[in-house]
């Protein structure tokens, strides 16, 4: 199985909308389920989120997701991992 790579800003806007809750969220999942091979990483702001408008950002496997929430994140990861077994 090929590493999922999800990159969530943490930057102020990106923080204040959730993306510690998505960080959260995917630890807890990785810790769920030890056979996801989930790379996840916080990266600064990028300025991505048209000034707060469309954060938080995740960017997974290069695909920027704008507007995001734990529950999308979750299910495009899943979505990923079913594809590859």
């Amino acid at each position: 199985m090929n590493t999922i790579r999800v990159e969530v800003c943490v930057g102020t806007q990106c923080t204040l909308m959730g993306a510690m809750d998505i960080l959260e969220a995917i630890t807890s999942l990785q810790e769920v389920d030890a056979a996801l091979d989930i790379a996840v990483q916080p990266v600064p702001c990028r300025n991505l989120c048209d000034d707060g408008r469309q954060a938080p950002v995740v960017i997974i496997n290069g695909d920027v997701l704008l507007q995001t929430n734990s529950e999308s994140v979750m299910a495009r990861i899943m979505a990923l991992a079913q594809q590859r077994t």
